[in-house]
């Protein structure tokens, strides 16, 4: 694939469709349904099915794979290395065909989608509670598409969205229309030309999504990217108003579904970088220091320095940066040390692995350095049969297929939306410092040798707050993204999140860590109900997998356990629920001195409650 075969429309970030998808796909088929009804579906099957849905699809490739979803979604027992999403879906324009396309594109994200379709143009009516909609509980998102124009001002969107929020009780996404073609130059200049107009709309919507008044889907940006004189059908917009050409479904859908995912917290955190024909042209190795092909001066030279500068950009967004590569350790980082062209320096680079072993192993160990789940890894590698293998090895790490010539890698990461994310935080920002901080932790235990002696030495400070509006975006961000450490694996959106915030009976914790090395920003969240009564119902916690092992939980219960005693309560009762992916904590209890009651369920009488062995202090704690 050339440079300039890099159409959007193809899906070229995707791996090739393999020649036998279609049995592929019916053989998964038959297998899932062949499950009993009462048992989950296990994570083998989801990962081999979001392999063929994340290839290039053919024309009806979204039909079968939809038909699968919906399988899915209907079965009453859980489904394993999928996340459910539920979508509304409500508008001023028609937006049925999206619905429809929106399952198979969610399975390539490791979205389990079900969406809801209310009728054309009755957004305002749910927001003003005078429209009801069927089965309007347990939303993620509710997707709102206004029309430009002078009847949609941003005081009127704004009051619509807050009543969807508050009636639909998730977040609201809004949407940008495509901006059509100027009948003349001159027109850019006409305040009142549609295609002022319509850009004007456009950064209304930009201005409402950056002071947190809704999410933002830039439908517009899909649009210029494809060519407006492609992108909408003229003869459907007249005839059903639709918004854009239903052959491209397919990607309008996997367009959208990038938002969802970084809603649904399946965004990738790390990016994860080869070497040799990567980042420079040539192999170190072989052509040494003098040899490689990086720099101004050429175009290929240009190329590899404009890969260089997106993954600055990204780790400016809170991404963190490691390099995997087949080299001999010293020879590998060479460049980052001595190269005078070379724009990545080693303080840019979390974990470096240099070595022989395969790369999906070499990944696993990245992973876990930087206390991530590989799912949670973006690789950027030039060797078509190193992908293929991580792909087969790693179900879930994301890999996007590369052109053949590295001007275009840029091109295919921001194509395939692996690190699309929500309106950054100051917090967000700072999260490629803080897993440096985690790096250095994890350096000086490989050197004392001895685990409690590195606790002590740490310098461990916890604080202790309620839920507040400033940190109520990444509460709802960290309660969408833990997987290993969460013991029921609840979602709430940041509506939810305000309103248990709000609920006096309710105790909202999120916690904060800070060390010798570093500040580590929110690292956990617990929600406790039942504050009127004697005994108190541990709903959720979870915690960053990044402070794992370290005795911050043991604080957190300490600190649990006194408040509740002095609110004169006898017990604390906990539940861990199986999701899959947080087997990690199923013996949580036992360790903080809880007695199982029934399978899944525990129980602390407060009264014999011994504190736990902790090197963390509790810097600050709740009045």
């Amino acid at each position: 694939m050339t440079g300039s075969s890099l159409d959007v429309t193809s899906f070229f970030w995707r791996p090739p469709r393999q020649p036998d998808w279609d049995q592929a796909c019916k053989a998964l088929a038959d297998r899932i349904a062949a499950l009993p009804e009462d048992a989950p579906v296990p994570a083998a099957l989801t990962h081999a099915l979001r392999a063929l849905a994340g290839q290039r699809p053919a024309p009806l490739d979204a039909v079968k794979l939809g038909r699968i979803a919906g399988r899915l979604a209907r079965r009453p027992a859980g489904v394993q290395g999928l996340r459910r999403f539920k979508l509304a879906i409500v508008g001023e324009q028609t937006l049925a065909l999206l619905a429809a396309d929106l399952p198979a594109a969610g399975l390539a994200r490791g979205l389990l989608i079900e969406t809801l379709e209310a009728p054309f143009g009755v957004g305002a009516a749910v927001a003003d509670g005078q429209l009801e909609l069927e089965d309007s509980a347990g939303f993620d998102a509710v997707l709102f598409m206004p029309k430009a124009g002078p009847e949609n001002p941003r005081d009127r969107l704004e009051r619509v969205a807050a009543g969807l929020r508050n009636a639909l009780g998730a977040p609201v996404i809004l949407t940008t229309e495509a901006v059509p073609p100027p009948l003349a130059a001159a027109d850019l200049g006409l305040p009142a030309s549609p295609t002022r107009l319509v850009q004007a709309f456009n950064l209304m919507l930009a201005d409402g999504m950056a002071a947190g008044c809704w999410a933002l889907w830039d439908l517009a940006g899909l649009a210029a990217e494809i060519g407006g004189g492609r992108f909408r059908d003229p003869a459907r917009w007249h005839a059903a108003k639709l918004p854009f050409d239903p052959a491209l479904g397919p990607l309008v859908a996997d367009h959208l579904c990038r938002l969802l995912a970084a809603m649904a917290g399946l965004s990738g955190r790390a990016l994860v970088l080869d070497l040799d024909n990567t980042l420079w042209g040539g192999v170190i190795g072989d052509d040494g220091l003098e040899g490689i092909r990086l720099g101004q001066g050429s175009g290929e030279g240009e190329a590899y320095l404009a890969v260089q500068k997106l993954a600055l950009d990204l780790r400016e967004r809170g991404i963190v940066l490691a390099v995997c590569s087949k080299n001999t350790d010293s020879i590998a980082r060479a460049p980052f040390e001595q190269h005078p062209e070379m724009l990545l320096k080693p303080s840019h680079i979390t974990a470096f692995h240099a070595g022989w072993n395969d790369k999906a192993s070499a990944l696993t160990a990245i992973a876990k350095s930087l206390g991530l789940t590989t799912d949670s890894l973006v690789l950027l590698d030039d060797n078509p049969a190193e992908r293929a293998w991580v792909r087969a090895a790693l179900p879930g790490l994301m890999v996007p297929e590369l052109p053949d010539d590295p001007a275009g890698y840029p091109a295919a990461v921001i194509a395939s939306g692996v690190f699309e994310h929500l309106p950054l935080s100051a917090e967000d920002a700072g999260r490629a410092q803080a897993y440096v901080a985690r790096a250095s932790a994890q350096q000086a235990l490989d050197l004392s040798g001895d685990y409690q002696t590195w606790l002590d030495s740490l310098d461990m400070r916890l604080s202790i707050g309620p839920f507040d509006a400033i940190g109520r975006s990444r509460i709802a961000q960290l309660i969408a993204k833990s997987n290993q450490f969460n013991l029921t694996s609840r979602r709430y959106t940041e509506p939810q999140v305000a309103a248990l915030a709000a609920d006096p009976e309710v105790l909202t914790w999120q916690a904060r860590l800070s060390d010798r090395f570093g500040d580590h920003g929110m690292i956990g969240v617990v929600i406790v109900r039942g504050l009127g009564g004697p005994d108190w119902e541990i709903d959720s916690w979870l915690m960053s997998c990044r402070v794992l092992e370290r005795g911050v939980e043991q604080a957190l219960m300490n600190q649990l356990i006194e408040t509740a005693r002095a609110a004169g309560a006898r017990s604390l009762n906990g539940r861990w629920i199986d999701s899959g992916r947080n087997g990690l904590v199923r013996e949580f209890y036992d360790r903080m001195g809880f007695a199982a009651v029934e399978p899944g369920n525990w129980r602390l009488a407060l009264e014999h409650a011994e504190p736990l062995a902790t090197a963390v202090t509790i810097e600050a704690a709740p009045a």
